[in-house]
């Protein structure tokens, strides 16, 4: 998702580079080979209110702006508690997605996450990540290896909506 550089966006961006080592090498390798880890940490929702567990929210990427439509390797998605910054309890054990976490497509390619304390059956549970009940949360989306777009900070995910 593209930001103008005039407009701004729900999430604190943070970029990370570091070598890469082999399973022979004890030192870092050259600056040709560095990694990046870039992180979006989200709060807020798109309305700038404090992210609650009362509250249901949907994080909605087009088909072309996916996770996985940005990175050359791996992403995930995590939910912590504030202010103890720990994954939260719940019946499915269920804490991140990640690129292999086999989540279900909308028909037209974008990819719907569910984010609340129950399941909503305008998501598939499959994409349900659960949120503890009444209490705020922080949610971090991290790109490793990014493509460059990302770490020209010409995207980012998309703001969580709070469904009514």
């Amino acid at each position: 998702m593209k930001f103008d550089s005039e407009e701004t966006h729900p999430y604190d961006y943070k970029q990370t580079n570091f070598p890469r080592r082999g399973a022979r090498e004890s030192r870092p390798t050259d600056r040709d080979r560095r990694l990046c880890l870039c992180a979006f940490v989200g709060t807020q929702d798109a309305e700038g209110q404090p992210l609650n567990g009362s509250n249901d929210y949907v994080l909605e990427f087009p088909a072309a702006d996916r996770p996985d439509a940005v990175v050359k390797g791996y992403w995930s998605v995590i939910l912590v508690d504030l202010p103890n910054y720990r994954v939260v309890p719940n019946p499915l054990n269920r804490f991140n997605f990640n690129s292999d976490s086999g989540l279900k497509s909308d028909t037209d390619g974008s990819l719907t996450i569910l984010i609340a304390s129950k399941p909503n059956a305008a998501v598939p549970e499959s994409n349900w990540l659960p949120a503890p009940d009444g209490r705020v949360f922080s949610l971090t989306l991290r790109a490793y290896v990014p493509k460059d777009l990302v770490k020209r900070g010409e995207w980012f995910p998309p703001a969580l909506k709070r469904l009514k």
